[in-house]
């Protein structure tokens, strides 16, 4: 490349080329594992929505849409938000995991934070993601715990 200076000065500049399917920069690897993990309860639109919401955009100054939360998908060889996979592997945000175990959804949050139950939070306010089978395996084992205490020698 050659610079034309005012005034006659030319100034040669050499500067690497991109090559060819090289990107100008490429999504943060926490921002590829995030989409990983939301793609089990939502679908790209609404990862757009948090991605954007959490401030991680693209870059350049662009905001996630659709189209760019699929690309990174397509990119990573992440699969695509599915309701029946999700149903066949158990993923269940927040509201579903409440409503699963019949409490209210605070009580469920605080009781993830207290960690009496094991969730997945990808992103600081982004949602919370839980396993049915977790889920499970701890109700059985708190009705167990429970049982025990209702059949204690004390009790007899």
């Amino acid at each position: 490349m050659t610079i034309h200076w005012q005034g006659g000065v030319h100034t040669k500049l050499k500067v690497a080329r991109r090559g060819s399917g090289q990107n100008r920069r490429q999504a943060a690897p926490s921002t590829a594992e995030a989409v990983e993990l939301l793609v089990r309860i939502c679908t790209d639109e609404q990862i757009a929505g948090i991605l954007n919401r959490h401030d991680l955009g693209p870059g350049h100054g662009n905001n996630w849409t659709l189209e760019r939360v699929a690309s990174l998908r397509k990119v990573r060889d992440i699969p695509a938000y599915s309701p029946e996979r999700r149903e066949l592997e158990g993923w269940l945000n927040l509201k579903q995991a409440a409503a699963f175990l019949g409490v209210s959804t605070t009580t469920l949050r605080l009781s993830v934070e207290r960690r009496e139950f094991v969730a997945i939070h990808p992103l600081a306010n982004g949602p919370w993601i839980f396993e049915r089978d977790d889920l499970l395996a701890i109700c059985s084992k708190n009705v167990a715990g429970s049982a025990d205490v209702r059949l204690s020698p004390a009790q007899v």
